[in-house]
């Protein structure tokens, strides 16, 4: 129980949760060993869980019609994704492939609804943490958005 809790405790959107919730939180968690240049989600697919890196690194890779699979960003320990089909249903984005060992821990959404009629403030602190983490990169995506168009022109 101590490792899971440690393996929870590096995830950016879990770090401001008790060691209570930490210990409740890994009865709905997978955990999940990947290999090098293992394809852990697909662009299209439909998986409604949410992918916590534990440890290691992976790539996010666009796919981009008549041109070969465009890299996107590095994401590392304490990072996630899958967020958006996690929580609106829909396909995913992009493709997530490791690039070294890594460890993901996974959440899958009918579990978080499990967590959010057993310990709504629970479920909030999670998402709220995980709203602004999204945010911040939305604001990313717009600054590099607003450099491509300017170099365009």
């Amino acid at each position: 129980m101590i490792d899971d809790i440690n393996k929870i405790k590096v995830v950016e959107i879990f770090k401001n949760l008790s060691e209570d919730e930490m210990e409740f939180l890994t009865k709905y968690l997978d955990f999940q060993t990947v290999n090098p240049k293992e394809t852990i989600l697909r662009e299209n697919q439909i998986t409604r869980s949410l992918f916590l890196i534990s440890s290691g690194k992976v790539k996010i890779m666009l796919n981009i019609p008549g041109k070969e699979p465009t890299h996107i960003v590095d994401l590392e320990t304490g990072n996630f994704f899958g967020e958006m089909s996690f929580l609106d249903g829909r396909l995913h984005s992009a493709s997530v492939i490791s690039i070294d060992h890594c460890e993901v821990l996974i959440l899958r959404k009918k579990d978080f609804d499990k967590i959010t009629q057993e310990r709504p403030f629970l479920a909030n602190k999670v998402l709220s943490t995980m709203l602004k983490a999204v945010l911040i990169r939305l604001r990313d995506t717009n600054k590099k958005l607003k450099e491509i168009i300017s170099q365009g022109k």
